[in-house]
């Protein structure tokens, strides 16, 4: 599991991220390779040139589904890692 925020990651239940969180978030994945593209069927994750499973992703970053459904719900509301997505088409600007 990537280290990208502080405290103990064992615990029994999967703390909150706050919102103020998501952009370290972001940058650790970034500086990691990782990228996400907004396409008609939902995020796509991306590590180099090699597609990448959500479940993953998820489990690399030590996310749970609930803390990695809320941030899927950020990307598509503010698209940190980029590009741009117009009807059927995605564009890297």
């Amino acid at each position: 599991m990537r280290k990208w925020r502080s405290g103990s990651a064992k615990t029994f239940y999967a703390r909150p991220i706050k919102k103020i969180e998501y952009p370290i978030l972001i940058k650790a994945m970034i500086e990691d390779g990782l990228n996400a593209e907004i396409t008609d069927k939902g995020i796509v994750w991306y590590h180099g040139d090699y597609q990448i499973h959500t479940k993953s992703v998820r489990k690399v970053w030590g996310l749970s589904v609930h803390q990695f459904r809320s941030f899927q719900s950020h990307i598509f509301e503010k698209n940190p890692f980029g590009g741009y997505y117009e009807g059927n088409n995605y564009l890297n600007e």
